[in-house]
């Protein structure tokens, strides 16, 4: 028996790694199929970007509205895009 190097799904190839998806039609037909994949951000990627982008926030107005009123605004900003992002990995998962 020829070994499989190249699994191709139409012609009834299927490698070992693919039957890790197979439990998921949805995810077997986009993935090993039709060759796509979804673009799901790492948390803590996520996380660390909504802390520098609240830090950022911070330094950016600490000059003109002072500690207290930079340091709520950065929060502010931190919590938003953490909210939108963790959002976006919601959807995307639940599309899957």
């Amino acid at each position: 028996m020829e070994k499989i190097t190249r699994s191709n799904p139409w012609k009834g190839e299927v490698s070992p790694s693919s039957l890790d998806t197979a439990s998921c039609f949805r995810k077997f037909l986009y993935d090993k199929v039709l060759g796509i994949s979804p673009d799901i951000p790492k948390v803590a990627l996520v996380f660390g970007t909504c802390i520098h982008k609240g830090i950022e926030t911070y330094y950016i107005s600490k000059t003109t509205l002072g500690h207290t009123q930079a340091s709520l605004l950065g929060l502010q900003a931190f919590s938003l895009l953490l909210g939108m992002q963790l959002l976006v990995m919601v959807i995307l998962n639940a599309t899957i």
